[in-house]
C-alpha cells in the first residue's frame, strides 16, 4: 500500500503540472505509452515491470555531485539517469524524475560550518553528525549546488525524457529542517578552526531557511524550464505566496497526502522530521 501510495502522490503533484505546462515533453496517450503513472521509492523488480508504470527516477547524493567548494561533477548522476531510463522499454516512451539526497553531505562542508555529533533523524548519515544547515555558507553552498543541477539537467541530451526535480532541503538528511530543543546548545556543536557559528536554531530560523531553499529551487527550475516536485511540507506563508508556476496545484496535493497520513505507514507531518517511518526499499538513496 505504501508504494502505491507513493505513486499516487507523486501523480497528484506532477500531472496537473504536466497537463498545462509540459512542452518540452512527450505525454502520449496512456495506450501508446504504457500508462502515466512514475514510480517513487522502489526496487525496478518491485514495480518497473508494472505495465501502467511509465518512468521511474535517478537518485543520487548531494556527496556524489560535489566534493570541494564551488565546484560540481554531475557524472554519477547522468549514470543513475541512464540506468533508471534503461530500465524501462522505449515502447513506454520512458520518463524520469530527479533527486539529490542529502544523507550524506560533501565532506568539507564539516570544516566550513558547526556540526553536532548527535543524529536525531535517521536520514542523517554523516558519520559526523549534523551540519548546521541554516548556516550562511551551508546555505550558500546548497543553494549553488541546485544552480549547477539546474543548468546540467536542462543541458542533458535526455533533456525531453527528464519529467522534473524533487525539491530537497538536504539539510538534515534529505528532508529534515528542524533541530530538536534538546540539541539547541549551542555548547553541543562543534566549531571548526576559523568558523564563525550562526544564532542557535529556532523556529523562525527553520521557517527562514525552508523559504530560501524552496524559493531558490522555485526560481531556478522555473528559469531552467524544469518542474519543480514538492514532497516536503510548506508553510503557509509559503504556499500562499506567489510564485511562477501554480502553487495552489501543490498544496492540493499536500492536502491529499495529509487525507492518507497515518492510516499508510508513515507522515509527513511539518514539523521538519520527515516520516514517521520510511517506506522506502532502496536503502542506498534514502528518499
Amino acid at each position: 500500500m505504501s508504494f502505491l501510495l507513493s505513486l499516487l502522490v507523486l501523480w497528484a503533484v506532477v500531472l496537473p503540472c504536466v497537463q498545462t505546462h509540459a512542452k518540452h515533453l512527450s505525454l502520449a496517450p496512456a495506450s501508446a505509452s504504457g500508462g502515466r503513472i512514475f514510480a517513487v521509492w522502489y526496487t525496478p523488480d518491485e514495480s518497473l515491470g508494472l505495465p501502467y508504470v511509465r518512468g521511474g527516477q535517478a537518485v543520487v547524493q548531494w556527496a556524489d555531485v560535489q566534493s570541494k567548494p564551488d565546484a560540481w561533477n554531475f557524472t554519477k548522476l547522468d549514470i543513475a539517469i541512464e540506468a533508471a531510463l534503461g530500465t524501462l522499454p522505449p515502447s513506454r516512451q520512458p520518463l524520469i524524475t530527479v533527486q539529490v539526497n542529502g544523507n550524506h553531505h560533501p565532506e568539507f562542508i564539516f570544516s566550513k560550518v558547526p556540526y553536532n555529533p548527535a543524529v536525531w533523524f535517521p536520514e542523517d548519515q554523516d558519520k559526523q553528525g549534523t551540519p548546521q544547515f541554516w548556516h550562511p555558507y551551508f546555505l550558500q553552498q546548497l543553494c549553488g549546488c541546485v544552480t549547477a543541477l539546474a543548468q546540467h539537467l536542462a543541458a542533458s541530451p535526455r533533456r525531453a525524457q527528464l519529467l522534473g526535480v524533487r525539491m530537497n532541503y538536504d539539510a538534515v538528511g534529505t528532508e529534515g529542517w528542524s533541530v530538536p530543543p534538546e540539541h539547541r546548545d549551542p555548547s553541543q556543536w562543534v566549531v571548526p578552526p576559523g568558523v564563525t557559528a550562526a544564532p542557535p536554531f529556532n523556529a523562525t530560523t527553520g521557517v527562514a531557511f525552508q523559504a530560501a531553499v524552496f524559493e531558490h529551487y522555485a526560481e531556478t527550475f522555473y528559469k531552467a524550464n524544469l518542474f519543480l516536485l514538492v514532497r516536503n511540507s510548506l508553510p503557509a506563508t509559503l504556499r500562499n505566496k506567489t510564485v511562477p508556476f501554480a502553487l495552489h496545484q501543490l498544496e492540493d496535493a499536500q492536502h491529499f497526502v495529509a487525507s492518507k497520513r497515518g492510516s499508510r505507514g508513515w507522515s509527513n507531518n511539518g514539523n521538519g522530521n520527515g516520516r514517521g517511518k520510511s517506506n522506502s526499499s532502496n536503502s542506498n538513496n534514502n528518499n
